[in-house]
C-alpha cells in the first residue's frame, strides 16, 4: 500500500519560488508566531506548510508543538509518518506532545506508542496528551513505566489506558492531571498524589471508589460512573482531605449507595451534580454532615439529588448557617426541589444570588416528597411567611407548567426586601395557549413586593438565542 504521508516531506523540493515575485510576507513572520500557528494543526498539515514559504522549508522540524491525529483505517501509514517525523525533528524541547489515537488504536501499536512517549520525555515535554480508544478492557494500552518518571511534565492528559505503577512516581513539576476511564486502584491514586507535590488541578472520570489526600490540590473535578453489574448490595465512598482545595465538582450517576466525607477548609466553590438509586436516612445524614463541612463555601451548584435530600425537616438542617453568596440549581423543578431550595435559603442568611434552571418541570408526588416534605407546598411557604431574605438577584428558567413555581416566585417577591432584579425566563410548551405568556405577566403584576426598587423581567424563550422580554418595575 502506497504511503501518502512521507511524500509531504518532499513537497518543498518541487516548489521553487520565483525571486522576481512580490515580497513573501509569510517569510517575514517571526518563528514564534509561525510555531504558534502550527500549534493548532496536526503534523501532517504542518509538514505541508513547506510549500507556503521558502523560509518554512525546515521550520517545521523545530516546532515545539507536536500533534498527531490519524485517519480511520490508516494505522500503518500513520505509524510510518510519526516515526519519520520524529526522526527528522531537530528541536531541543517539546512544549506540547499530543497523540490522538482513538480512531485507529490496536494492541499491536503498544511498542510504537512506548517509543513515541519516550521520545517526548527525552525532549523534556511539558504538556503530554495521550488519547486512545479501546474495544475491551484487555485491549487497553498499558502506560509505559517510563512515563511515571517524567519530571518535566507540567500538564498530563491520559484517556482510555491501563495504569499499573511498579515503583514510585516522579512528576515533580506536574500542575494539572486529567484521567479518563483509566483502570487504576487506590494504590495508584496514592502514588500519583504523593509523587506530584505541585499538583493543583485533578480531573478524573472514574468508576472506582477512592480516598484523596493532597496538600497541593486547588481544583478537583470527579465524574463517576459506578455500576452495580450483578444486582448485589454495593457501597461506595469518596473521602476528600485537601486543606488547600478551592473548587470541588462531583458529577455522574452512581448505581449503588454512596457516602461522601470531606475535609476542605479552604473551599470556595462546590458543584454537586450526581445521583444515586434512591433516598434513605443515611444519605440525609450524609448531606447534613456535608453541609456542615462546607459551611464556609460562597458558591454552590446543586443537581436534583442533593437538593431533594435538602428538603428535610428543619431540625435536621446543618449548624452553623451556610456562608453562601451564590446558589445555582440545575434540575427538574418539582415541589421537593423547591422545598429544598427554601431550606437552603433559610440557612444561608447572606445569599444574594439565586439561579434556578429547570431542565424539565413536573409536579412531583413521589414517596420521598410525601414522607419528608409534606404534600402541600403552600403550607411550607406559610410557615416561612415572616422570613426576610437578602437576595439581590434571582434568575429563574422554567417550563411553564408548574403552579408550585408561581407560589415560589410570589414568596420571593414578598420576602426579599433587598431584591434588585428578578429575571424569569419562561419556556412554553406546544400545548400551551397563545396568550399564556400575557397571563403570566398579569400574575406577576398582581404579586406584592417587599422591595420597592425591584425590577422584574419576563422573557419568553423560544431557543437559547431567541427570546422576547417584557420588563416590569
Amino acid at each position: 500500500m502506497e504511503n501518502d504521508f512521507p511524500s509531504d516531506f518532499e513537497l518543498y523540493e518541487s516548489q521553487e519560488l520565483n525571486s522576481s515575485e512580490p515580497l513573501d510576507r509569510l517569510s517575514e513572520l517571526p518563528d514564534s508566531v509561525v510555531h504558534f500557528i502550527f500549534s493548532f494543526l496536526p503534523m501532517d498539515y504542518v509538514v505541508r506548510t513547506t510549500i507556503l514559504s521558502k523560509r518554512w522549508k525546515d521550520l517545521w522540524t523545530f516546532v515545539p508543538y507536536i500533534y498527531f491525529q490519524p485517519k480511520e483505517g490508516e494505522l500503518d501509514k500513520f505509524t510510518n509518518f510519526v516515526n519519520r517525523t520524529l526522526m527528522l525533528w531537530k528541536g531541543k524541547k517539546i512544549q506540547k506532545f499530543t497523540i490522538d489515537f482513538k480512531d485507529v488504536y490496536e494492541p499491536s501499536s503498544c511498542t510504537d506508542l512506548n517509543l513515541w512517549v519516550r521520545f517526548a520525555l527525552e525532549h523534556e515535554v511539558e504538556e503530554l496528551d495521550l488519547d486512545y480508544f479501546f474495544v475491551t478492557l484487555d485491549d487497553r494500552y498499558w502506560m509505559t513505566q517510563r512515563l511515571f518518571s517524567g519530571s518535566s511534565i507540567k500538564k498530563l492528559r491520559i484517556m482510555d489506558c491501563n495504569m499499573e505503577v511498579s515503583g514510585k512516581i516522579h512528576w515533580d513539576q506536574l500542575k494539572s492531571l486529567t484521567i479518563n476511564t483509566v483502570r487504576w486502584g487506590q494504590d495508584e491514586i496514592d502514588k500519583v498524589l504523593s509523587g506530584s507535590p505541585q499538583l493543583e488541578i485533578l480531573i478524573m472520570y472514574t468508576s472506582e471508589k477512592m480516598s484523596i489526600h493532597s496538600g497541593s490540590l486547588k481544583k478537583l473535578f470527579i465524574h463517576f460512573d459506578l455500576h452495580n453489574h450483578f444486582g448485589e448490595e454495593i457501597d461506595s465512598a469518596l473521602e476528600i482531605w485537601t486543606p488547600n482545595l478551592q473548587v470541588l465538582e462531583i458529577s455522574g450517576r452512581l448505581y449503588c449507595k454512596f457516602f461522601l466525607q470531606v475535609n476542605v477548609p479552604s473551599l470556595v466553590e462546590a458543584t454537586l451534580h450526581f445521583s444515586t438509586p434512591g433516598y434513605d436516612d443515611l444519605e440525609m445524614v450524609m448531606v447534613r454532615d456535608f453541609f456542615q463541612s462546607i459551611h464556609h463555601v460562597e458558591k454552590l451548584s446543586l443537581g436534583s439529588h442533593f437538593i431533594k435530600l435538602s428538603a428535610m425537616e428543619k431540625n435536621d438542617l446543618p449548624s452553623p448557617p451556610l456562608n453562601l453568596k451564590r446558589l445555582s440549581v440545575d434540575t427538574y423543578i418539582g415541589k421537593d426541589v423547591l422545598a429544598g431550595i427554601l431550606n437552603l435559603l433559610e440557612i444561608s442568611p447572606d445569599l444574594s444570588i439565586l439561579e434556578i434552571m429547570d431542565l424539565r418541570s413536573y409536579e412531583d408526588g413521589s414517596e420521598f416528597f410525601c414522607r419528608n416534605v409534606g404534600g402541600n407546598f403552600k403550607s411550607q411557604l406559610e410557615l416561612r411567611d415572616s422570613f426576610n431574605m437578602r437576595l439581590k438577584t434571582v434568575t429563574i428558567t422554567w417550563y411553564v407548567d408548574s403552579t408550585s413555581m408561581f407560589s415560589f416566585i410570589e414568596f420571593v417577591l414578598k420576602n426579599a426586601s433587598k431584591l434588585e432584579k428578578m429575571v424569569i425566563q419562561a419556556k412554553p410548551i406546544d400545548s400551551h395557549p397563545p396568550d399564556l405568556f400575557f397571563e403570566i405577566a398579569q400574575k406577576l403584576l398582581r404579586m406584592p413586593r417587599s422591595s420597592p426598587n425591584a425590577e422584574v423581567v419576563l422573557r419568553r424563550l423560544y431557543s437559547e438565542d431567541d427570546s422576547s422580554s417584557i420588563d416590569y418595575s
